[in-house]
């Protein structure tokens, strides 16, 4: 099924105090189902700062959940999520942490992520035919089309263009279209990956609006993160 480009939203992840959450345990935290729960007696992962629909990133020696999840409800000692995980017993060394993501406004297009790999020529001279390998993956770039709105805070250009003038490194992830999300049931299919920002170009000519092409330059795997 195709998906329509409206209703996609790609968002930065957020550096506004307050919106992130961390949690680290060598025995009280484990994984039953889709459920997180921490069994410590001071337990409350609303107080450690976690939210409904932060992304989640759970690390730690025996972790064996790499992925990129979302949390569906927060509750004191059980976050829910969206994601299948893998189930893990307390007693293990875990640190699970969660970040808010906020939307970059008015964005009218966008091209990528790019992804591509080179092709390394392998080819002998005991060839019958050419040889090649394939290089390290690199997952380009993604360039957002949007109209310039330096004043709005929540639209995320301020931030971005300080993220530019400091080349600090950001994680971003797109939202696709493939779903509408229904807080407690489903999530759309996503995509989570750390760029640099690396343009900000502005566009204006007589009765046009000012427009800007932003160009994100990706340096990590793409996390593709499945509809629910």
């Amino acid at each position: 099924m195709a998906l329509e480009s409206q209703g996609v939203v790609i968002r930065r992840i957020s550096t506004v105090a307050g919106t992130t959450g961390t949690v680290a345990s060598t025995n009280t935290l484990g994984i039953v189902g889709r459920e997180l729960r921490w069994s410590n007696v001071a337990a409350d992962f609303g107080a450690a700062g976690f939210t409904t629909g932060m992304r989640l990133i759970i690390t730690g020696a025996t972790n064996s959940n790499t992925g990129i999840y979302t949390v569906m409800t927060a509750a004191a000692t059980v976050l829910t999520l969206y994601d299948v995980v893998t189930a893990q017993a307390e007693g293990h060394s875990l640190a699970v942490s969660g970040h808010r993501y906020d939307p970059i406004g008015g964005i009218r297009g966008f091209q990528g992520p790019s992804g591509q790999a080179g092709v390394i020529d392998v080819t002998t001279l005991n060839s019958t035919a050419k040889e090649k390998l394939i290089g390290l993956r690199d997952e380009g770039s993604l360039t957002l089309d949007a109209f310039l709105d330096p004043q709005t805070a929540t639209a995320q250009q301020i931030a971005l263009i300080a993220d530019r003038a400091g080349r600090t490194l950001r994680t971003f992830d797109i939202k696709f279209s493939d779903i509408t999300p229904i807080v407690t049931t489903s999530q759309p299919t996503g995509v989570n990956f750390d760029a640099y920002v690396s343009n900000f170009a502005v566009t204006g000519a007589v009765d046009q609006a000012v427009t800007v092409s932003i160009g994100l330059e990706i340096t990590s795997a793409l996390k593709w993160i499945p509809k629910v």
